[in-house]
């Protein structure tokens, strides 16, 4: 009997395995297959890119043939006004005595013909100067009436998507990959402006505004439910005194553990470990309050079993929003003041939600939580943006409050740099080696750049510039070891061609508000480039 049970056991144990390494595959390929889309894309764009190239050597060697000709013809031309100009010097010289008879009539015509046209020239001024100062008025007209409709109406009028109506001479090639789940997009007062459907044709790779709009309302409505399941827990655990000291203890030790990950190869280790055991422990706390998880999935769909029940451990729910909001805290805290920080906090966060015990049903990622906290504190890596010299726009690209205050510029640029940093340790994750699925698949770094670098140029705000060169910088190697010449193509778009649209834009705008501060920002993401000519002996340029 011994022998017999064993064997169920052990044939248990093959089919546990078993089922677990066939979701571990199904994970891989679909992870596979959206990087395969992603790439695609991208060799898309370098095709595109190498187009361009082309056509502009051959708009140049165009340009250069037209100057040639046109110097020779400017040439001949002066060749021939030279000898008119003698032609008529002879003539005039054989003329002269002719002239000396009618030297008093004709400087009495001259006179008359001077006089007249001195009479036209002020006509013709006068006409000029009541002309120039009729369009002055109805400029200043025009204005204050754009301005009157603004202050009536708040919402922008509709414009253009910058991917489909670029009016630079070369489009961005970094088309935006990961489209949304096709979630219906919500109204929001102070949004963004709507593209009109006619100007932008349906893309697989282009995620549009609207949908961009939706899944980020779906995070925020997640943030918000994240609140409301806090409450829950906290109330439900009291009703228990062990269990809410047990729950109070796990929390400590959770932010306790995140406060020791450093920079130092294998230090992680122990306070990672610990971390994970905290979690499994509260995965199978006995007599906890059970929460259903359904609504904690964004980016995929938990499975639905027939009469399966859709309920979950209530405490690991809250104590994985406790970590995730730790990890956000020590993005913004640390990573702001020094991106390296970001790193190990990044592993330890792939880490913990890749882990199969902390998964719901073992095969799903609970990472959706720490995301609807991203969306919440850096929009901008979304693609939502707004003007942060207002109320609405800052709320909209998540400047910070305390106490009820807008924190300082210089505090939210360090709280963006962080949250960006931190994002890039999140997505640029190698699990090739790893037995555990990635969480957090590298084409959510591809589309974060996709996101900012395709923001009209017009609405691009110093908070992009300061989250794309927080992204970019430190993490070139590993992102081009990930896309190779596609990676490139990207670099160059962010560092080369986004900053230079942006300040041609302003420069054409007839309302610049702003430029001034905004140029810092410019300015520091171009510096980027120069610091990978020095240190990676990486060129990249404009054309």
């Amino acid at each position: 009997m011994l022998v017999v049970s064993d064997r169920n056991f052990k044939e248990q144990l093959d089919q546990g395995e078993a089922a677990q390494k066939e979701a571990h595959l199904q994970a891989l390929a679909q992870a596979a297959a959206e990087h395969h889309k992603v790439r695609q894309g991208a060799e898309r764009a370098a095709e595109r890119y190498q187009l361009e190239l082309e056509k502009e050597r051959k708009r140049r060697e165009d340009e250069e043939n037209r100057d040639l000709d046109r110097i020779r013809q400017e040439k001949a031309g002066l060749e021939i006004s030279q000898r008119r100009r003698q032609i008529e010097e002879i003539k005039k010289a054989e003329a002269e005595q002719r002239r000396l008879a009618s030297e008093t009539k004709q400087l009495a015509d001259a006179e008359a013909q001077l006089r007249a046209q001195k009479q036209r020239d002020e006509a013709e001024a006068t006409r000029r100067k009541e002309k120039e100062e009729s369009d002055r008025k109805a400029r200043e007209d025009a204005a204050a009436a754009e301005q009157s409709r603004t202050l009536q109406n708040p919402h922008p009028s509709p414009e253009p998507k910058l991917v489909a109506q670029q009016p630079h001479t070369s489009q961005s090639p970094f088309a935006q990959a990961s489209k949304s789940n096709g979630m219906p997009s919500t109204p929001q007062a102070q949004g963004p402006r709507q593209p009109s459907s006619a100007a932008q044709p349906p893309s697989p790779l282009v995620s549009s505004i609207s949908e961009r709009e939706a899944t980020h309302q779906r995070y925020l409505h997640l943030h918000q439910r994240l609140k409301e399941m806090r409450k829950y827990i906290l109330a439900e655990i009291k009703k228990d005194p062990n269990t809410k000291e047990s729950v109070s203890w796990m929390r400590r030790d959770i932010r306790s553990n995140m406060g020791k990950l450093t920079g130092a190869k294998g230090a992680n280790t122990v306070p990672l470990r610990a971390i994970i055991a905290i979690l499994e422990k509260a995965a199978n706390a006995p007599n906890q309050p059970m929460v259903d998880v359904t609504p904690f999935f964004i980016s995929v769909s938990p499975p639905r079993e027939p009469g399966a029940s859709n309920l979950g451990p209530g405490i690991l729910l809250f104590l994985l929003n406790i970590f995730a909001k730790s990890v956000v805290a020590q993005f913004m805290s640390e990573a702001g003041v020094n991106t390296s920080a970001a790193d190990p906090i990044g592993v330890a966060a792939v880490t913990i939600f890749a882990q199969p015990a902390l998964k719901w049903q073992g095969t799903h990622s609970l990472i959706d939580i720490l995301l609807a906290k991203f969306h919440f504190v850096c929009p901008v890596l979304w693609g939502i943006y707004g003007d942060q010299t207002k109320q609405g726009g800052r709320k909209r690209i998540g400047w910070g409050k305390i106490d009820g205050q807008w924190v300082s510029e210089q505090q939210h640029n360090d709280n963006t740099t962080g949250l960006a940093a931190g994002f890039a340790a999140l997505a640029l994750r190698d699990f090739t080696k790893s037995k555990n699925v990635n969480p957090f698949p590298n084409y959510h770094y591809w589309h974060a750049l996709a996101c900012i670098v395709n923001t009209p140029p017009l609405e691009a705000q110093p908070t992009h510039f300061v989250a794309l060169k927080a992204m970019i910088e430190g993490y070139v190697p590993r992102f081009l070891q990930m896309y190779g010449q596609a990676g490139l193509v990207a670099l160059r778009t962010a560092l080369v061609e986004f900053p230079a649209h942006v300040e041609a834009a302003r420069a054409q705008s007839s309302e610049p508000e702003g430029v001034g501060k905004k140029d810092v920002a410019v300015q520091a993401l171009m510096g980027v480039r120069e610091l990978l000519e020095r240190d990676l002996r990486l060129t990249l340029y404009l054309l």
